[in-house]
């Protein structure tokens, strides 16, 4: 996982004064990676008040709050004007923007809105390996955020605008 991540990190063209958001971020780890990476300012920003405090004693402890804001908040209702980022990241937090069938592309949609024409957006979205047996859904009951194979997430989102450029797997 943490060698996959710092390889997307430096994937990322970014240049200075760029601004990233990461929607969901929960401690702030990956954020903190790209900000710590790129001469960038960040915005985290997830529900969980633990996880923001977290985030702000890591973002301390790298010399890094200065170019780091994360928020307790609603995704949701976060107050950012059209394109007011150049990256925007939610990586298995897609559920932040909606339940079930409505989180993967209520992400694209709202992210596409933030984030600057010819941006980047950095969404993990989980996938299904192969199409899960009956017994298997009915027992775990409806599995949230999982809809498509890796491929199909792909084209979910070229159909909804976007140009891929990379993509990677990861457990």
């Amino acid at each position: 996982g943490s060698a996959k991540a710092d390889q997307l990190v430096q994937l990322l063209e970014l240049r200075p004064g760029n601004r990233a958001l990461d929607a969901g971020c929960g401690t702030g780890e990956f954020l903190l990676r790209v900000v710590a990476s790129h001469p960038v300012q960040g915005v985290g920003v997830d529900r969980d008040p633990q996880c923001i405090a977290t985030a702000r004693e890591s973002a301390a402890a790298r010399g890094l709050e200065s170019r780091c804001e994360f928020r307790a908040e609603d995704v949701n209702g976060l107050a950012a004007t059209p394109g007011e980022f150049d990256l925007g990241i939610c990586i298995g937090s897609t559920h932040a923007f909606g339940s079930g069938e409505t989180a993967y592309p209520n992400t694209i949609e709202r992210l596409s809105e933030v984030v600057r024409p010819g941006g980047l957006l950095l969404i993990g979205e989980g996938y299904w390996k192969r199409e899960p047996a009956a017994e298997y859904v009915q027992l775990i009951g409806d599995p949230v955020g999982i809809y498509r194979d890796h491929a199909g997430n792909i084209s979910f989102a070229e159909e909804r605008g976007l140009l891929p450029l990379y993509a990677m797997t990861s457990s």
